[in-house]
């Protein structure tokens, strides 16, 4: 079986394989922001908080992507997200940039 059968878009995902795959794709998220790639960052940050909306290492790269771009109102809004929503060690932090 293959790789791409496996993960087909009929695929359910559950909350653990969406938590996982979440944490990868914000680390790759991450990593672009750190190579000064934020529209590459924003992408797979957003792949990461549609696989797992609780992922606050998700919303604040995300938010950090979006202020770089220049979009404030969508930093503020994945901020606020992370707030409200998120769960981990970045909640107090987007609390934080929530203005």
């Amino acid at each position: 079986m293959s790789a791409a059968s496996v993960l087909s878009p009929a695929t359910p995902m559950t909350r653990t394989s969406g938590a996982r795959a979440a944490a990868a794709l914000a680390g790759k998220a991450y990593a672009h922001l750190n190579l000064n790639d934020q529209r590459s960052a924003k992408a797979l940050a957003e792949q990461a908080v549609a696989a797992d909306p609780t992922s606050s290492r998700a919303w604040i790269v995300l938010g950090a992507a979006e202020e770089l771009l220049g979009s404030r109102s969508a930093a503020q809004a994945a901020y606020r997200q992370c707030a409200a929503q998120g769960v981990g060690r970045y909640v107090d932090e987007c609390r934080k940039l929530v203005r």
